[in-house]
């Protein structure tokens, strides 16, 4: 339990560029995460660098990093519990 970023299963909710919740998976590639998430038949990835990350929280059944774009629009990345525990997320996303 508690296993890396990279790689992992997650979920993006109200992220800008995407519907209101998409699955997919966070990895780390030589820089800043990215999500990548099924269209169709092809892969995409958004790049989350960009995003300030305003905070980590613990929920019931999910951890949740909460960020924030150059537009001051909040999203979010929902992530298992079995998945990275929030000390990790928050030493990945610099809280």
């Amino acid at each position: 339990m508690g296993g890396e970023l990279r790689g992992t299963r997650a979920g993006a909710l109200a992220h800008p560029e995407l519907d209101v919740f998409h699955g997919g998976w966070v990895v780390v590639r030589r820089g800043s995460p990215l999500f990548l998430y099924r269209h169709g038949r092809s892969t995409r990835a958004v790049d989350l660098g960009a995003g300030r990350t305003v905070q980590v929280v613990r929920q019931w059944l999910h951890n949740r990093v909460e960020l924030e774009d150059a537009e001051g629009r909040i999203y979010a990345l929902c992530f298992p519990w079995g998945g990275p525990r929030v000390e990790g997320l928050e030493a990945e996303f610099l809280v």
